[in-house]
Formats: C-alpha cells, structure tokens, sequence
C-alpha cells in the first residue's frame, strides 16, 4: 500500500517497529526458557554433589547420576548456542534502532521529500531482512492489533475527556478480565491488582463530584440487576395470586347459586 501522507508513514513505521520488538520479545522467552532450565539442573546436581559428601554416598548409581547431569547441562547450552539467541536478538535490536530514527526524522518533518523516503525506505529495507516472511507475517498480525487496540483505546479517553468539559455525566464501569482485553486493561483490572483497582476508585470517587461524575461500581450493578429480577418474579407470583383469588370466588358464587337455586326448589 502506498504511503502518501507522514502520519501514513509514521503509522507505518510505528507498525513495524512493534513487529520488531514483539519478535525481539519472543527470541528472550526462549532464550531465558533455556537459561532457567540449566540454572535449575545446576542446582539439582550440586546438591545431589553435596549431599553425597554429608551422607557418604559411593555408590556407583550414586557417580553416575552427576554425570548424567553434567552431560545433560552440557546438551541444553549446546542447542542454545546452536539457536544463536544473541546475534538474532542484536539484529532486531540494530533494525529497531534505526526505525525509531527514521520515525522521529518524520515526526520533524511536514512534508514528504528526498530525505524522507530515502529513511523511509531504508528503514523498510532493514525491517525485511531482519525477520524470514512467514515469522514476520505473524508479528504483524499481532503488532496490528496491538495498534488498533491503542487507538481505540486513546478515542474512547479523548471522548470522554470532551464529556467532561461539557459537564456531562460519565458512567464508569469496573469490568472483569476478558480475553479480548488489551494488556494494559488485563494489567489494570487483573484479579491481583484488586487493591490497586479498589484505590484508584476511591481516589477517583473523591474527585468525582467536582468533575460531575458518576461511579457505578460491580456491586452496585448486580444490586439493581437483582432487584429487578426480583421486582417482575413477585409481579408474576402477584398475578398467579390474583388469578387463584378470581377463580376460588367465581367457585363460591357457583356453590352459592346452586345452593339457593336447590332452597328455592324444595319451597
């Protein structure tokens, strides 16, 4: 897609910026796996080492077990060296650095020229050699929603900003953890921030009624979710009430019409 505008530039390289840093983020997850897991077989193997000079342990399963684990730790940073973690992650963080440089060359400039695209280009250039097509295809799905996820969560701030210059009322609701949460709402409503929730919402509640505001908490919701469920239950008992009523009087008005009807007969 052509780029025709610098914020269409700007949102470009920000895009790729982040598919960047995401692959740089997964390359350190597996690159920390490998280093945990020879952190922890080093332990094991040091105090089965230990413990075999306090107890006086010479079996021969007993020296053989410290060079199984030898060998194993041996094995595990044979095939993180194969994988090469640094070199790749050095790679993306050079490609990162030199996007950030051609985006803040756009965010100087007003208008597209030379010196533009030739950064622009350039920083393109960097972006599709650092990733093979098919990891970088993945990281900018990912990298896309994390950008739209953004944008829309800076609209709903700016329209909420302007509710409360023109003195509106602004209901906040405290929601649960969804999976289609952004981090920073998993991160800010997740069940161990509770605390952390509970204060800011004090906090605001304080403020509130200067900035003409109005909190609705969780419990407040499902209070009045109840009471209207129990408001149309006794409304129905109340109608199945009445209609047993009407129908036990029109049964006494029968057995009292039959009743005379059988007096006036025998006089």
């Amino acid at each position: 897609m052509e780029k025709i505008t610098i914020n269409d530039m700007k949102n470009d390289i920000k895009l790729k910026r982040d598919c960047l840093s995401l692959a740089h983020e997964d390359l350190k997850k597996e690159n920390d796996k490998y280093n945990k897991l020879i952190i922890v077989v080093s332990l094991v193997n040091g105090m089965i080492e230990s413990s075999k000079i306090q107890l006086g342990l010479n079996g021969d399963l007993w020296q053989l077990i410290p060079i199984i684990l030898s060998s194993i730790i041996a094995m595990i940073s044979a095939l993180q060296k194969f994988q090469d973690y640094p070199g790749r992650m050095e790679v993306l963080i050079k490609s990162s650095s030199i996007l950030t440089n051609a985006l803040n060359k756009l965010r100087n400039s007003k208008v597209i020229d030379t010196i533009v695209e030739s950064e622009y280009n350039n920083s393109l250039e960097f972006l599709e050699t650092s990733l093979y097509p098919d990891i970088r295809s993945m990281f900018l799905k990912k990298s896309s929603r994390n950008m739209l996820n953004i944008m829309l969560m800076e609209q709903k701030y700016y329209e909420n900003i302007t509710k409360i210059n023109n003195h509106e009322k602004l209901q906040l609701e405290k929601g649960k953890n969804k999976k289609n949460d952004s981090c920073l709402q998993k991160w800010f409503f997740c069940n161990n921030n509770k605390n952390h929730e509970k204060y800011l919402m004090d906090k605001f509640s304080e403020t509130s009624s200067d900035l003409n505001l109005e909190v609705i908490s969780e419990e407040e919701i499902n209070n009045e979710e109840n009471k209207e469920i129990n408001n149309e239950e006794n409304k129905e008992i109340n109608n199945e009430e009445n209609k047993k009523n009407n129908i036990k009087i029109s049964v006494n008005e029968n057995e009292n019409n039959d009743f005379d009807n059988q007096i006036n007969r025998t006089l």
